[in-house]
């Protein structure tokens, strides 16, 4: 339980339990399941990279008119999952959105991709209007490189001709650190932890709905 002028366990450990069942249903949603799956094909890998882009810009957009959390910028992941995308268009140069992405620049403000097709607009967050509920979204994406452990060594038996840049590239620990302190130099009431941990959840579920193919 969290108290309000001092907490009688970390935030993390709190976040962790009340937003695990959020976080445990993405473990068993059916296109996430297809990057473990050994029969996973290119054309499939194209579409889930180009769902996770467009909702990794959509989030650093928010925040980046937000002002808020620079440190936590999300331009590295864009910038690994431009290069896979330019990767795969090599084997499918005529696939559906021409993978011509403006995230695949160095420039720190990434800009919806305005060649994609509806199905791959960047991702709204019509709850991400604060520090604390910014910081509930970048929680879950910077947190989900844990998961792309596994998925790297899968996507590596069942397309072995890609780099795989994005699921490789693995956490940040300084980066997770100073992410996971802020949430302690932030929540000084309960208002406050419901609010991230709302947050966190929302961003759970919308994920799921984005992804699915």
């Amino acid at each position: 339980m969290i108290a309000t002028a001092r907490f009688t366990k970390p935030v993390h450990q709190a976040l962790l339990a009340v937003t695990h069942d959020a976080h445990e249903a993405l473990h068993h949603h059916p296109t996430l399941s297809r990057l473990v799956s050994k029969s996973l094909t290119s054309t499939e890998y194209q579409q889930i990279l180009l769902a996770y882009q467009s909702f990794f810009e959509g989030a650093e957009k928010q925040r980046h008119d937000l002002l808020a959390w620079n440190q936590f910028s999300l331009t590295g992941q864009l910038h690994c999952l431009g290069q896979d995308i330019r990767e795969l268009h090599h084997f499918h140069p005529s696939g559906p959105d021409k993978l011509t992405c403006d995230s695949l620049s160095d420039s720190p403000v990434v800009i919806p991709c305005t060649t994609c097709s509806s199905s791959h607009k960047a991702a709204v967050f019509p709850w991400m209007k604060c520090q604390l509920s910014s910081l509930g979204v970048l929680y879950v994406l910077h947190g989900s490189a844990f998961g792309a452990k596994v998925i790297s060594r899968c996507l590596r038996q069942s397309l072995p001709h890609l780099n795989h840049h994005f699921f490789s590239h693995g956490i940040n620990r300084q980066i997770w650190k100073r992410l996971l302190d802020s949430f302690s130099e932030l929540i000084e009431k309960e208002d406050d932890f419901e609010r991230l941990q709302h947050s966190v959840r929302l961003t759970y579920h919308r994920f799921g709905e984005w992804v699915m193919l």
